[in-house]
């Protein structure tokens, strides 16, 4: 009975010696883009992001590099739920004797965003004056106008009563 202590003991603790890791890890080229998963910084470029449970994550990338900026990129990451999540998979697999890994990998290439240094053509200002003057026209009337009226009241329905059945 002695000997038998010490050897659970050790069987023990060698099962407890495996673990599951889940990652995300994600790169970029160029290198040094902020990563955002679920509005939350993480780090930059590249990054291994360690998750619990599966599901979708939005992932947004913002870059800039000297006078050169590029596209954000947003992505929704769906890290499929592992069937070891679910009862009683989950605690088996913390208990494994040896590791298990679900790792994704997501590249993005970022694409810089063109030079904006011509300025807006006369055409594009009278649309824009055009527009805002719309705009204003409106606010004006909507103003003068007021709120618009309630809506009538309507009673509640009610449920038919048994009475209504026989007519009577």
């Amino acid at each position: 009975m002695q000997r038998i202590v010490p050897v659970f003991a050790v069987l023990t603790l060698l099962a407890c010696s495996g673990c599951l890791s889940r990652e995300i890890e994600i790169t970029s080229t160029p290198e040094g883009a902020r990563v955002f998963v679920s509005q939350v910084e993480v780090g930059r470029t590249p990054v291994t992001v360690p998750f619990d449970w599966g599901g979708d994550r939005t992932i947004l990338l913002l870059h800039e590099e000297g006078e050169v900026r590029y596209e954000p990129v947003r992505i929704v990451h769906d890290s499929e739920q592992f069937f070891l999540d679910t009862f009683p998979f989950d605690v088996l697999a913390d208990l494994a004797p040896f590791p298990i890994e679900d790792r994704s990998t997501i590249h993005v290439d970022l694409v810089p965003t063109p030079k904006q240094d011509e300025p807006p053509s006369d055409a594009r200002i009278e649309a824009l004056l055009e527009r805002a003057a719309v705009l204003r026209e409106r606010a004006r009337i909507a103003q003068e106008q007021g709120p618009p009226p309630a809506p009538p009241y309507l009673p509640p329905l009610s449920p038919p009563s048994a009475l209504d059945d026989d007519g009577s």
